[in-house]
C-alpha cells in the first residue's frame, strides 16, 4: 500500500494501456535524463518528436527503437509492436 493508501493502480485506473505505457515510459525517461527534451537532444531528434513518439502520437520505428535502447528495453516490449523485434 502506498503512502496515504494511494497506489499506482489507484492512479491510474481509469487510464487506457497506451495511457499507461506513455506514463512510465515518460517516468523512465525523467528518472534516467532528466527530462524528454534531453533525451531528444542526446537521440538527435526535437523534443516534440519523441514527446510525440512516446505518447503513441505518433509511430516511428528508427525513434521508437532509440528510445527503447535509450532507457534500456527491448523496443517491442515497450511499444508493443512485433514488428520492433531486433
Amino acid at each position: 500500500m502506498g503512502v496515504y493508501g494511494i497506489t499506482l493502480d489507484s492512479l491510474t485506473k481509469d487510464l487506457s494501456e497506451e495511457e499507461r505505457r506513455a506514463l512510465m515510459l515518460k517516468t523512465a525517461v525523467t528518472i534516467q535524463y532528466g527530462s524528454i527534451t534531453a533525451l531528444a537532444k542526446r537521440l538527435g531528434y526535437s523534443r516534440q518528436l519523441v514527446s510525440y513518439v512516446i505518447s503513441g502520437m505518433r509511430r516511428n520505428k528508427k525513434i521508437q527503437v532509440a528510445i527503447a535502447d535509450a532507457v534500456g528495453v527491448p523496443a517491442e516490449s515497450l511499444f508493443g509492436d512485433e514488428d520492433l523485434a531486433a
